[in-house]
Order: C-alpha cells, then sequence, then structure tokens
C-alpha cells in the first residue's frame, strides 16, 4: 500500500471556484520510503460529488498523467497535479472528495490519497 504526503492542501483549505491550483504530491510506501515512479504508467486525480464508494457519485473532473498531472521528480516520488480554472469554474460551490491513484512500473495500481476539498464561490 502507498500513501501520498505534501499534498500542500489540507482537509480543511477551500478553494474558489474559477481560481487555478497546483499541489505537489510526494508518494510514499507503507513503511514511509518514497516510491520509485521512474516508469509510472499512469497517475489519475479525480475529483466527484459524493465521498469515495458512494453508488452514485459523479466524477466532476479528472487530471491523468500527461493531462494536468506530471512526474516532477521520479526518484524523489513526486507528481504535480494543476486544477485549472476552468475545472474548478464549472462547478457550483460546496464539498466535494478526490482522490489520487497511481499505476507503477510494476502495474500495480494503488489508490495513495482521498479527502475532501471545499469549494466556495467567488466574489468576482
Amino acid at each position: 500500500m502507498t500513501v501520498a504526503t505534501n499534498l500542500g492542501f489540507t482537509s480543511s483549505d477551500v478553494w474558489v471556484l474559477g481560481s487555478t491550483r497546483r499541489y505537489a504530491i510526494t508518494i510514499t510506501d507503507g513503511s514511509g520510503s518514497v516510491k520509485d515512479l521512474n516508469g509510472a504508467t499512469f497517475a489519475t486525480f479525480r475529483v466527484k460529488d459524493l465521498p469515495p464508494g458512494s453508488p452514485n457519485a459523479a466524477t466532476k473532473f479528472e487530471k491523468t498523467l500527461g493531462s494536468g498531472v506530471i512526474v516532477t521528480d521520479a526518484n524523489g516520488g513526486i507528481i504535480t497535479v494543476t486544477i485549472d480554472a476552468a475545472d474548478s469554474g464549472a462547478l457550483v460551490a460546496g464539498d466535494y472528495y478526490y482522490e489520487v491513484r497511481i499505476t507503477d512500473a510494476a502495474g500495480d495500481t494503488d489508490t495513495v490519497k482521498t479527502g475532501q476539498i471545499r469549494l466556495s464561490p467567488t466574489l468576482f
């Protein structure tokens, strides 16, 4: 099992609709060692409207390797996720849920992080 640390945001982080965000995510294994991402074939950051496991959860937007997700330091286990203004701007204010999944060079796929995001309306 792998886990993500240093996400750059917390469960109390509030995003403003229509804003751009970039987050560095460090992927580690179950013992806390940095996961080697050399040869990683897939990385996804997905935002849904209901908590993980909810049968009617709809994906609101998704970022994938090469399209919003990049491996910024393969040896250091770091990916960077970019959330575009158009992604958050297409949503309504409220609570959303995210998950990060990685497929490594060995073909092993893990959900490495889940959590909640609160989107607030813009004042502009």
